[in-house]
């Protein structure tokens, strides 16, 4: 976004001169400041499309799984931070207008839901190659994965036993799309640390 951009670059510029920041920290800064001012944006549109469109508490239900499932389970991750503003726009939209399908069915988002916890528990915490994790780092998210699991399963508890049942539909319809993409990052990890071993083996056999 050119406003969030405008806005972290004049933040760094405005640390480097009060010297909280060195002029060689100011495209670090500015690029962090410019990912959490669009993830604000992010938060505000869909906060306000959820108001205007009448679905608050499936936008609701979409920010407190994905944001947090995001951070602690790891997955997938765009390139850039522009093309995971579009990818999370877009699945934004998916979620909120899968409600008319979630409001049909019961048993089987319930099904979807304990498969996907059950995966997403196993799997999490899944590092990429844009996003690399120590074991250190591993071993703190699976504990808090494995926590915010605990949780998402008594809130659907209390949806279902209230019968409420566009909220989880709408939140088995999160946990199968973050499914999807911690067994995406987790292939996609399996295939770039599995690369510099056959590379290994190659250089082995070419050398003898």
């Amino acid at each position: 976004m050119i406003i969030s951009k405008k806005i972290s670059s004049s933040i760094a510029e405005t640390l480097s001169a009060n010297n909280i920041i060195s002029e060689q920290e100011i495209p670090i800064y500015s690029y962090c400041l410019d990912y959490i001012i669009e993830l604000f944006f992010l938060f505000i549109f869909a906060v306000l499309y959820g108001v205007f469109s009448h679905k608050l508490p499936e936008t609701l239900i979409f920010l407190a799984v994905f944001t947090p499932l995001r951070s602690f389970g790891g997955g997938f991750h765009a390139s850039t931070p522009k093309r995971c503003a579009i990818l999370s726009l877009i699945t934004f939209v998916f979620v909120l207008y899968s409600g008319a399908i979630s409001s049909a069915l019961t048993w089987q988002w319930t099904a979807a839901f304990a498969i996907s916890l059950s995966v997403i528990a196993v799997l999490s915490p899944v590092g990429t190659k844009n996003r690399p994790m120590t074991p250190e780092r591993k071993i703190s998210l699976k504990k808090r994965c494995l926590l915010f699991c605990v949780i998402l399963t008594i809130l659907y508890i209390f949806f279902y036993l209230h019968n409420l049942q566009r909220l989880y539909g709408t939140l088995a319809i999160c946990m199968l799309i973050n499914l999807i993409n911690i067994v995406a990052g987790y292939i996609l990890e399996k295939k770039t640390t599995s690369k510099p071993m056959i590379l290994t083996q190659r250089k082995i056999i070419h050398f003898r």
